[in-house]
């Protein structure tokens, strides 16, 4: 209960201070998943994202009727679309990542780093053990 109540309170956050950007908290995490490696497929955004393959597949398509991101096919795999970030993706992302930094500094704020260490480790051990097959 802790856990959820956690997260949806830093996601209801995060989604109010984006709307000035008409960017929702989750599409910033998509767009900053392709910052990191642009041209990855929808199914290992949906996996990195931690989505359900409809959803991700949802906010690409609004991503990119916005000219944020485009889908090319992926060159080996005829079934699978690459996503990219356009120019604007590009721009967009950097503007998001520059202007959140308040949130960033707002949890760095609530835990001192051995606590933030002790907490990701938690949430690392918790992800793995429901995501064994």
């Amino acid at each position: 209960m802790r856990l959820r109540a956690a997260y949806f309170a830093m996601h209801r956050h995060s989604n109010r201070h984006f709307l000035q950007f008409e960017t929702t908290a989750d599409q910033y995490v998509l767009l900053s998943y392709l910052a990191e490696e642009d041209g990855i497929t929808q199914q290992e955004l949906s996996s990195r994202c931690s989505s359900d393959a409809r959803t991700i597949g949802t906010m690409i398509e609004l991503l990119e009727r916005n000219g944020l991101v485009e889908r090319q096919p992926h060159p080996s795999d005829r079934r699978a679309w690459q996503v990219f970030l356009t120019d604007t993706g590009r721009a967009r992302h950097a503007q998001l990542r520059k202007n959140s930094e308040e949130i960033r500094d707002a949890l760095n704020d609530t835990l001192d780093p051995e606590e933030q260490a002790i907490v990701q480790k938690a949430l690392d051990r918790i992800a793995e053990a429901f995501t064994k097959p």
